[in-house]
C-alpha cells in the first residue's frame, strides 16, 4: 500500500490524460495491470479513468478538479474496486464540498491531492488503511513523528543561507534557490522544521500571514548540522516582533541587493558584516555610538564601495536618529573609519519602510554635517521601491541625499 501511494504522489503531469498515463506506467512496475477508462455500467454506461488489477485486489481511480464529482461517486460506488481513490489535480481543494459529498461514498476510499502531496482517508469502513493516512501538519506545532527523508544539497543550501542571514521568510529562500521547482523548497522546509533543523519564530507578524510566506531561523540540528563540533548556533522561537520586523528589512535589503548583484558581471558583494562594528564619538561633551545594522562592501569594477546600513521601522524618536548621523559625521571628520576598518571613504544608507518617513529623515540629516546643508555621504530609500520580482531596482535611481532632490544609483 505504501508503494502504491508513493508511486500516486510522484506524478508530475498536470493534464487529464497525461496523469492517467504517468498512472499507468506508474502502477504497472509495481505489478498492477492497468486500463484507462474501463467501461462500466451505472445506470447507463459509463467510464472510470483507471481500472487496475493485481490478483483479486482491484483499484478505481477517478481524476477530478477541486472536488470530486457525485458522477465519480456513484461510477465507483457501483465498480464496487477493493479500493476506490479520488485524485484532485488542483492547487486547492473545495473542502466544504468534499464533506457534503464523502457521505455519498460506499465504498473504501481515499482522497489523494496531487498538488499539495496529501493523502486522506474518505467514506465508510476504513480502519485497516489507517496506515496510509498523512499526518496533516501544524504550522507552529511540530509533529511528534519524525519526518523520513535523506538529506539534499538544497537542504544544506537552505541551512547556510539561513546561518548567514540568520531570519528570512519563504519568499526570500525561494528566490536565493531560484533554480530548484517551488514546490520541492516548500516541502523542504516543511521537513526541516519537523525534523528541529529549522526554527519558526511564534510572533509572526501580519503583513507576511496572508501571502503565505512563513518566517525561518536555524534550529539546533541545523547549526550542529553545519557547525560540527562546535558550539551550536541558533536563535530563539520567542524572538520580540519589532526586533523580527527590525531582521526582516535587513535581510530583504540584502537578498534584493545579493540577487541585484548576481546580474551584474562588473559588480558583486565580497563582504556583509552585522556584528562587530561598533565605536562612539564625542560631540559637544555628548557621547555617540556608531553601531550600523550592517556594513557592507561592493566591489564594482576595480573600485571598492563601502556602505553602512541602517533600517528604520519609524520606532526611532527624530532627536535619536539625527545624533546617529551627526555622530557618522563626525566619525569620518575624525577618520575613525580608517582606524577602525582600514577604509577611505563610506555613504550610510537608510532604509525605511514609508515615503514620508524617508523625507522627513532625509530632510532631518540636513543638520547632521557641519555646514547643515545637507552631505550626499547620507542616502536615502523607501523600501517599496525596490523587490525581489524586480531586484535589479536597488540599484537604480531611488536613492536621495539630504543635499537636494536629485535622484541616485547605488553604485554611482
Amino acid at each position: 500500500m505504501d508503494s502504491l501511494i508513493k508511486n500516486l504522489l510522484d506524478v508530475k503531469a498536470t493534464d487529464h490524460r497525461k496523469i492517467q498515463e504517468e498512472i499507468k506506467t506508474n502502477l504497472e512496475s509495481l505489478g498492477y495491470e492497468l486500463k484507462l477508462e474501463k467501461k462500466i455500467w451505472f445506470g447507463r454506461e459509463g467510464k472510470i479513468d483507471v481500472f487496475a488489477q493485481k490478483g483479486n485486489y482491484t483499484i478505481g481511480l477517478e481524476v477530478d478538479h477541486c472536488q470530486m464529482r457525485k458522477k465519480s461517486i456513484e461510477k465507483l460506488n457501483t465498480l464496487k474496486p477493493s479500493l476506490a481513490i479520488f485524485l484532485l489535480k488542483a492547487k486547492r481543494i473545495n473542502w466544504k464540498a468534499i464533506n457534503l459529498r464523502s457521505k455519498l461514498i460506499r465504498v473504501n476510499s481515499l482522497l489523494v491531492h496531487l498538488p499539495g502531496k496529501k493523502v486522506e482517508k474518505i467514506g465508510q469502513g476504513f480502519s485497516k488503511y489507517t496506515e496510509v493516512s498523512k499526518e496533516r501538519y501544524k504550522k507552529f506545532e511540530r509533529s511528534k513523528t519524525l519526518p523520513k527523508f535523506q538529506f539534499t544539497e538544497t537542504d544544506k543550501n537552505i541551512l547556510q543561507d539561513l546561518a548567514d542571514y540568520r531570519f528570512l521568510d519563504t519568499s526570500h529562500i525561494l528566490a536565493l534557490n531560484s533554480e530548484v521547482p517551488k514546490r520541492t523548497i516548500q516541502y523542504r522546509l516543511q521537513q526541516l522544521y519537523h525534523a528541529g533543523f529549522l526554527e519558526r519564530p511564534v510572533y509572526q507578524f501580519s503583513r507576511y500571514e496572508p501571502s503565505g510566506h512563513i518566517i525561518y531561523t536555524l534550529g539546533k540540528k541545523g547549526s550542529e548540522f553545519l557547525f560540527p563540533g562546535s558550539k551550536a548556533v541558533k536563535w530563539s522561537r520567542e524572538v520580540k516582533p519589532l526586533f523580527l520586523k527590525h531582521s526582516l528589512l535587513i535581510s530583504d535589503f540584502r537578498v534584493i541587493l545579493t540577487l541585484a548583484l548576481r546580474k551584474k558581471k562588473e559588480s558583486k558583494l565580497v563582504s556583509w558584516r552585522e556584528q562587530g562594528i561598533i565605536d562612539a564619538v564625542y560631540l559637544e561633551g555628548q557621547k555617540l555610538p556608531i553601531a550600523p545594522d550592517a556594513f557592507f562592501t561592493i566591489e564594482d569594477g576595480n573600485d571598492l564601495l563601502h556602505f553602512f546600513l541602517e533600517a528604520d521601522r519609524s520606532t526611532m524618536e527624530n532627536q535619536r536618529f539625527l545624533d546617529k548621523m551627526k555622530g557618522y559625521w563626525q566619525w569620518w571628520k575624525e577618520e575613525g573609519h580608517k582606524n577602525k576598518l582600514n577604509i577611505s571613504v563610506f555613504r550610510v544608507l537608510t532604509a525605511t519602510i514609508s515615503e514620508s518617513r524617508k523625507e522627513n529623515l532625509r530632510q532631518m540629516t540636513k543638520k547632521a554635517d557641519d555646514r547643515q546643508q545637507g552631505s550626499d555621504m547620507f542616502l536615502f530609500a523607501c523600501n517599496k521601491n525596490y523587490n525581489l520580482e524586480e531586484p535589479e531596482s536597488i540599484l537604480k535611481p531611488i536613492w536621495q541625499s539630504p543635499k537636494n532632490n536629485e535622484y541616485h544609483y547605488l553604485l554611482e
